[in-house]
């Protein structure tokens, strides 16, 4: 694709930049989590579409920045409750390269915790160019294991 409104950033600047971005992710950083994609079709729903359970395909280790939060602990009359939260920034030259497309619902497991993906934003520009994105920005919350099933697994 030809970039023709910048008259100072070409095609080589861009893949420069996607090359660079993606080489800092996949052998700087060294960090990975495993991607859990939900299968629409393999999960049952109730009559307003909403499952309990989720089926997901097999998990797929995908190199991506991850920024743990440090846990927040709330207090009620009755229990403390610890939420932890997880930002992920994917690179959008790998997710395409393998056919990925993150969803929001979607979950992931980064350090034996499983998070579901809740929200999705593409907020990082390639020098402020509106159509050229390099990261794919997930917001993530704290989920369990027993919420999805593996499909082709045994159901325990």
């Amino acid at each position: 694709m030809a970039n023709k409104r910048n008259l100072f950033i070409s095609d080589k600047e861009l893949h420069l930049f996607n090359s660079i971005n993606k080489e800092l992710i996949q052998n700087i950083s060294d960090q990975s989590l495993l991607y859990y994609a939900v299968s629409v079709e393999h999960t049952k729903t109730n009559f307003y579409n909403e499952s309990i359970r989720k089926s997901v395909f097999s998990p797929v280790e995908v190199n991506a920045r991850v920024s743990f939060a440090p846990p927040k602990q709330t207090s009620t009359n009755f229990t403390t409750d610890t939420k932890y939260a997880l930002s992920v920034y994917f690179a959008l030259d790998e997710l395409y390269q393998r056919k990925l497309t993150p969803r929001e619902g979607d979950f992931v497991e980064y350090a034996n915790i499983v998070y579901e993906i809740a929200s999705l934003v593409e907020d990082q520009l390639i020098y402020g160019l509106g159509d050229q994105k390099s990261m794919l920005h997930a917001e993530c919350i704290v989920s369990r294991k027993s919420n999805f099933y593996v499909i082709g697994e045994d159901d325990k």
